[in-house]
């Protein structure tokens, strides 16, 4: 397989994809596939500059692998949305199409939870500064956040843990999951400090290559995903299917020209 092209394909169409979305208000669901979108492509286009880098310079893999498990925690996420769409597939679509917005709202605000605990933390703001600092972001999407004298608190309803997120994605979907999780755990090691930061060190090269070229191929799974979530929420975006066919064309073709060659 092309990892350069590959490469360049999930760079050009997260990019394309975007624009289906941007600039217009945005559901939850739109706005968990935007972001989504968004940081693919940004990582993506770190992959394209640095990756042909990496024969001349093997330090280089390092850097790569701190952000393979960014987007890597990303599909994880999709795998909630997955474990969602499973254990709804029988409920009318209206039923479905809300337990996938009420999943997004929660994959979503996880973020806004932090901030919110950002601005509490101030020294430097007043309590009505910090009421209306946070109310800039809890207002986007409200539903999520419980207001309170104290602060607005994320509703249990909303919080997640990646650990039980892999734990149902095991039945969903065990052949990406497994890629997914195991790569992830192999690179929290090189992005938390500790006794096995140096881990990658005593690896071979290639075994290291194999496993970024791994996360390369998965990326291209979660672009698809990505798709298919917009695709399977609103019929409006059924056009967006063109996009999902070209990225299997062109895993057919990488495969094909890789029989060839043996």
């Amino acid at each position: 397989m092309d990892i350069q092209k590959t490469l360049w394909t999930v760079f050009s169409v997260s990019m394309q994809l975007q624009k289906h979305l941007v600039n217009k208000y945005q559901n939850e669901v739109e706005r968990f596939v935007f972001c989504g979108l968004e940081k693919t492509n940004k990582i993506s286009l770190a992959f394209l500059s640095l990756y042909p880098q990496i024969n001349d310079n093997e330090e280089i893999e390092f850097s790569l692998g701190i952000l393979a498990r960014s987007v890597l925690m990303d599909m994880i996420l999709v795998l909630e949305i997955k474990n969602t769409h499973k254990e709804y597939q029988h409920e009318t679509t209206d039923i479905l199409r809300q337990k996938l917005k009420n999943c997004c709202l929660k994959l979503i605000n996880d973020g806004t939870k932090y901030f919110v605990e950002e601005i509490y933390s101030s020294q430097n703001l007043s309590d009505e500064e910090k009421k209306s600092k946070s109310k800039m972001f809890t207002s986007i999407f409200p539903n999520a956040f419980n207001e309170s004298p104290d602060k607005p608190k994320l509703k249990k309803e909303y919080e997640f843990n990646l650990t039980k997120i892999g734990k149902d994605a095991k039945d969903t979907d065990p052949i990406f999951s497994n890629a997914i999780f195991n790569l992830y755990s192999y690179y929290s090691k090189y992005d938390h400090l500790s006794h096995w930061t140096s881990l990658s060190s005593h690896f071979p090269f290639e075994e290291k290559k194999g496993k970024l070229d791994l996360s390369i191929i998965l990326m291209k799974q979660h672009l698809k995903d990505l798709i298919q979530i917009m695709i399977d929420y609103d019929d409006n975006y059924k056009d967006l299917q063109s996009y999902v066919n070209d990225l299997d064309i062109l895993f057919s073709e990488t495969s094909e020209v890789k029989n060839q060659k043996k």
